[in-house]
């Protein structure tokens, strides 16, 4: 079975039909997404309009997501990412965002030893962008494997012998995870990273035979740019990504 592994879509359809298309041949039997379909980008209804028919096998919910479909306040948001939130919640359908409101919560296990959340496994809106934040989720999650997304940037941190560490990887090389080890994965984000590459990140999986891939794919992103502006959003959502910040 081969799953692949989205977050942080952030309503960019480019990077979305990008990392769409690069999944086509790689034979993917299954989705999981780990939340934040919206917020930032210029294309809200679409992706959304994709969560719904893609058939997805596992999912959970944003923060983005919690303040567009006015289930929270954007009281902790950035100015920029508030103005963006706000703004979307003006431009979507109250169907579009009452499919918003039936994303679960995280955590969600999709296989006895696999887990997706957003921000961590105890709290759904925790940053993880250290071993140290690693460790702290280590001690409360119940599965060998654990996906997360929130931060934008792709990393794996694994568990042995009671020490944390962040794992090196080279994009698109498949990484085997060890059976006496546990993981935090990170595929990095869809339409907004913030490891100063501006390319779409998605991973593949294996969770029969735990390989592991992290892929970056090129998109069109002067047109999410342009779209950005049209749609009154924050123009410093759209110079950000030339720049995958």
């Amino acid at each position: 079975m081969r799953v692949a592994i989205l977050s942080d879509i952030h309503a960019n359809s480019e990077a979305l039909e990008a990392v769409l298309a690069h999944m086509e041949p790689r034979r993917v039997d299954a989705v999981w997404f780990l939340g934040d379909a919206v917020g930032y980008g210029a294309d809200a209804e679409l992706v959304i309009d994709w969560l719904g028919s893609a058939g997805l096998a596992g999912v959970v919910r944003g923060n983005h997501d919690k303040v567009v479909a006015g289930i929270e306040e954007p009281d902790t948001f950035s100015p920029i990412a508030r103005d963006a939130a706000l703004r979307t919640r003006e431009l979507i359908s109250p169907e579009a965002a009452a499919a918003l409101r039936l994303l679960p919560r995280g955590p969600v296990l999709v296989t006895d030893a696999v887990g997706l959340c957003h921000g961590s496994w105890f709290d759904e809106d925790y940053y993880i962008f250290a071993p140290s934040d690693a460790h702290a989720t280590f001690e409360h999650m119940d599965c060998s494997a654990l996906f997360f997304g929130h931060t934008h940037r792709a990393c794996i941190y694994a568990q042995w012998d009671g020490s944390t560490v962040e794992l090196p990887y080279e994009g698109g090389a498949e990484v085997t995870l060890r059976e006496d080890a546990r993981y935090l994965i990170n595929p990095g984000s869809v339409g907004q990273p913030r490891d100063r590459d501006p390319r779409a990140a998605y991973a593949l999986f294996d969770p029969d035979e735990r390989r592991l891939a992290l892929f970056r794919v090129p998109y069109d992103v002067r047109e999410a740019q342009i779209k950005i502006v049209k749609a009154g959003l924050p123009e410093m959502n759209a110079a950000r990504l030339s720049e995958g910040r």
